[in-house]
């Protein structure tokens, strides 16, 4: 009859992980943009409140929503906090370009953020 679900031939399962796995990044740019607020100690006050932030992160409903229905709100999220991130840092203002570039060409809300990111 063919394959039972959620592997199939059309590549349906393997597009759903990959959108798993991308919108799951939104964890890894809360942290970058954690430690460019936090300053440059690294204190174990810090690495708590990274670990607290995380957690809450991971099991707020929010992101498991977005991550589990595949909106790629979640993926241009990701991008404006890694720019935000570079920003603060005073990294070259070519990669916030491109973060915030990536933001949008991931979805259209990232364009609507780009103001903020001028004011940083």
């Amino acid at each position: 009859m063919g394959s039972p679900w959620p592997a199939s031939e059309d590549g349906f399962f393997a597009a759903r992980l990959i959108g798993i796995l991308t919108n799951g990044c939104v964890l890894f740019g809360a942290q970058a943009l954690f430690l460019s607020l936090a300053g440059p100690s690294g204190t174990i006050r810090k690495r708590k409140g990274q670990l607290a932030l995380l957690v809450w992160l991971a099991l707020s409903p929010l992101v498991v929503t977005n991550v589990s229905f595949l909106w790629p709100k979640l993926l241009a999220t990701y991008f404006l906090c890694l720019a935000a991130s570079d920003i603060l840092r005073g990294k070259p203002s070519w990669r916030a370009g491109l973060w915030a570039a990536l933001a949008y060409l991931s979805h259209p809300v990232g364009g609507l953020f780009l103001p903020a990111l001028l004011l940083l």
